[in-house]
């Protein structure tokens, strides 16, 4: 768990110097953010399983409010509170150290005890899942926004460009 949490300082550091080169390359979000419905094409790419319906909302509606950058905002918030939660289960692992000088792990966990990991365990997974989806929906709709952009065609069979605002 130190490790995963010394990746995600890591990965902070990056979403922020990404921010920052941003600006000094002057970014713009492509025109397609404006012109695909992406709407549609959520509905489309959920149905043929290529994305997660609730993480494609939260990332079509942070680029229609904000595009690009509020995005990036988002995952360095999502990063930052993924820290938060890796902590929280880590010392509550460090916490069971005595529990385990006595063989009462298992019964603490079991019985759901105090000192039981499984609540800040479920918290961190979930927040982990969230964070899959939205990145992955992300990614996918940077790339259909591109694709739309050079006039090839979609991961799936469709004509994005025939998917107008």
């Amino acid at each position: 768990m130190v490790a995963s949490k010394l990746n995600l300082v890591q990965s902070g550091i990056i979403v922020e110097e990404l921010g920052k080169r941003m600006d000094q390359l002057e970014f713009m979000d492509l025109s397609t953010l404006q012109t695909v419905n992406l709407d549609e094409l959520g509905i489309r790419l959920a149905g043929g399983g290529i994305i997660n319906q609730p993480g494609w909302e939260r990332v079509s509606s942070m680029m229609k409010s904000g595009g690009f950058r509020e995005v990036l905002t988002h995952f360095n918030d999502s990063i930052k509170s993924l820290e938060s939660d890796t902590d929280d289960l880590l010392a509550r692992v460090d916490g069971l150290e005595s529990a385990a000088d006595q063989k009462r792990v298992t019964e603490i966990v079991e019985q759901n005890l105090p000192g039981n990991i499984k609540d800040v365990f479920a918290k961190l997974y979930t927040n982990w899942a969230e964070f899959d989806q939205t990145f992955l929906a992300s990614s996918i709709l940077s790339t259909e926004l591109w694709y739309a952009a050079n006039l090839y065609p979609s991961i799936l069979p469709i004509n994005v460009a025939e998917m107008a605002v």
